[in-house]
């Protein structure tokens, strides 16, 4: 069925393709800088999750710790960092660690749950029957870390990240006889079969899994929290869950790629002369193509032309110029009293971030002066890295003790990532009366929408974007909880 259903969209295509006003796509490569800004910081530690709170995760942070250093050394040679191995700072105070690291990593385990499911059958091996239960086990393990300035103790970035683990394992115990019942005891009693598991292990030692005696354990005086046994398979479950994290940590440390992708514009009337640039397109002359567009655009000011003239442009690889022709097309449409399309004002603002993220990875490579990172500027901050001309945002927050971030698209739950590359600036409010000033990169929109963290991680997002040029009063109650 599956089959059949994709064949069937896939003989669709060609139809579709040729009555779409779209005439033909481009693909091109976007390089961005780390997530984390690190300009000037080359030293880099992670001060051991084990050290920290919750202790009933203490045996399980030391895993964590060594995740995190693992996809830190993954990463050492594309974000020309050098690790500060964690033990060599075992006895240095923090306030000291700038005489060693240029910035260091601190979180904690944030929570610990697993399930488990038995599906019980029968089987008889050899003449004897034996009964067998296969179990799956799911273990979720979340945590939360930040990148911290060592010179002035910024906060750089915090990531808040989950991993999932399951494993699968056949347990089965025997009859006393070919027609009596199972004999009294526990999960203990019986021989644990895994797929991987060709050779005696810790499965076969008493209370290695044992359920009844885990919710008991949880209705004792655990709440709600599952925490693992030492020595569980819950524990070696978590503990492959955990691994899982030093994978996800490329694009805060190194520089990363996205391929991008956009259908060319074209009206849907006969003209030659954009007919033949698709044409072009289509047979990779790209630089012919890019010749056309910008003739018609310069002469005839078709928004179609001057936007594919932008495209082919950022493919290749002249991101501030493609920006400099869309901006350059909005301020004509503005003249002559013409709104601007939507896709003229969405690609304006994309084409800014990359520009942006390109002058970024310019001084990254140029060696260029420690920089003070656009995510966590406090209002009397002076900003090392902000362009020349920049506007201020300014209001205030009807909470105490909260961080605010600068928007230029909308996200729809907290554990969206791609907020990263759509904060614009950000800033701490003040502790006492709640009133904040942020800087504004003149590159960023003029309607920001506005994210407010509070103390306890929950995020509230404003329920449409707002005009920068007007004081803004933030009000937990009226915006959107982000769950």
């Amino acid at each position: 069925m599956k089959k059949s259903l994709r064949f069937f969209l896939f003989s669709l295509l060609p139809v579709v393709l040729a009555s779409c006003a779209t005439a033909a796509s481009v693909r091109f490569d976007v390089e961005h800088p780390p997530l984390v800004d690190l300009r000037g910081l080359n030293r880099i530690t992670i001060i051991p999750f084990e050290r920290g709170l919750p202790r009933e995760f203490e045996y399980l942070s030391a895993h964590v710790t060594s995740a995190l250093t693992d996809g830190i050394r993954k990463n050492m040679l594309r974000g020309n960092l050098t690790l500060v191995e964690p033990q060599t700072l075992a006895h240095v105070p923090q306030h000291n660690f700038r005489q060693h690291v240029d910035v260091f990593i601190s979180g904690r385990i944030t929570d610990v749950r697993s399930n488990y499911t038995g599906k019980p059958n029968t089987r008889t091996i050899r003449g004897e029957t034996v009964n067998v239960t296969t179990v799956t086990i799911n273990v979720i393990v979340e945590i939360e870390y930040s990148y911290i300035r060592a010179s002035d103790g910024a906060v750089l970035g915090t990531f808040r990240k989950r991993e999932v683990f399951t494993e699968i394992a056949d347990f089965q115990r025997r009859f006393p006889d070919s027609g009596g019942r199972n004999r009294p005891g526990g999960w203990d009693h019986g021989t644990w079969h895994h797929p991987g598991w060709n050779r005696p292990g810790p499965w076969d030692r008493p209370g290695w899994f044992d359920p009844e005696r885990d919710r008991e354990r949880r209705r004792r005086g655990h709440g709600t929290r599952n925490f693992p046994r030492r020595n569980s398979w819950e524990e070696r479950v978590a503990a492959a869950a955990i691994g899982r994290f030093s994978h996800t940590m490329d694009r805060e440390l190194a520089p990363w790629i996205t391929t991008e992708e956009r259908n060319l514009r074209r009206r849907p009337r006969d003209e030659p002369m954009l007919d033949e640039a698709i044409r072009l397109v289509r047979m990779g002359r790209h630089d012919l193509a890019l010749d056309i567009y910008k003739e018609i655009y310069e002469q005839y000011g078709n928004v179609s032309a001057g936007f594919n003239a932008a495209i082919l442009l950022a493919a290749a690889g002249e991101l501030r110029e493609a920006l400099g022709l869309l901006e350059n097309m909005q301020r004509r449409l503005i003249a002559s009293s013409q709104s601007t399309p939507r896709f003229i004002r969405e690609e304006i603002q994309r084409m800014a971030r990359f520009a942006h993220g390109l002058r970024i990875l310019e001084e990254y490579r140029a060696g260029g002066p420690r920089a003070v990172t656009g995510f966590n500027v406090a209002p009397s901050t002076r900003i090392l890295d902000m362009p020349a001309t920049v506007r201020e945002a300014r209001g205030t927050v009807n909470l105490n003790l909260v961080k605010i971030y600068a928007l230029s698209e909308s996200i729809a739950y907290a554990e969206d990532a791609s907020i990263w590359s759509k904060i614009v600036a950000s800033t701490d409010a003040d502790a006492f009366e709640g009133r904040w000033l942020m800087r504004i990169p003149e590159t960023a929109p003029s309607l920001l929408w506005f994210v407010v963290v509070d103390g306890h991680y929950n995020l509230f997002i404003t329920q449409t974007a707002l005009n920068i040029s007007e004081a803004i009063v933030l009000d937990t109650a009226w915006m959107t909880r982000l769950e």
